[in-house]
């Protein structure tokens, strides 16, 4: 996935106002090979952000910036909207099948899915808490030259 860019719209005593164009893709997302990031993104509409303006970086309103998340809230956002899923897509079903004996295939891809379906929705609830969503706000990496 690349980096995503940003202009500067606005700029105040300590924040940053910045416009983001949709859901940014790599060239393999683009073509349909990717890791499939854009389809949890939801609406790929532009957006507005309000920043922490950044420490030693000079703005001005038209100058166009990176943004970034640091590795470790990225992990986290990864692992509730990816690796949840697949370990109730795989604990679930297993965890049925020990309390309630053999169980037929049918059964045990009814709990499969049942546990994928609720993994997705306890990972989006867990993304939109006001707390949650803090942690995942991108900062201001750096000044992107003209070209």
């Amino acid at each position: 996935m690349q980096q995503p860019v940003a202009q500067v719209i606005a700029i105040a005593e300590r924040t940053v106002t910045v416009s983001v164009a949709g859901m940014p893709a790599c060239a393999r997302c683009a073509a349909g090979r990717g890791c499939g990031a854009g389809l949890l993104a939801g609406n790929p509409r532009e957006r507005q952000l309000l920043l922490e303006a950044p420490p030693g970086i000079e703005l001005r309103p038209g100058d166009r910036v990176t943004l970034e998340l640091s590795p470790r809230h990225l992990l986290g956002a990864s692992f509730a909207l990816y690796g949840l899923p697949l370990v109730a897509l795989v604990a679930v079903p297993a965890i049925a099948d020990g309390l309630w004996g053999p169980l037929s295939d049918a059964a045990l891809s009814g709990f499969a899915l049942t546990g994928l379906v609720l993994a997705l929705l306890a990972g989006r609830r867990r993304l939109r808490r006001a707390g949650c969503l803090r942690r995942f706000i991108p900062a201001i990496g750096a000044r992107v030259a003209d070209a």
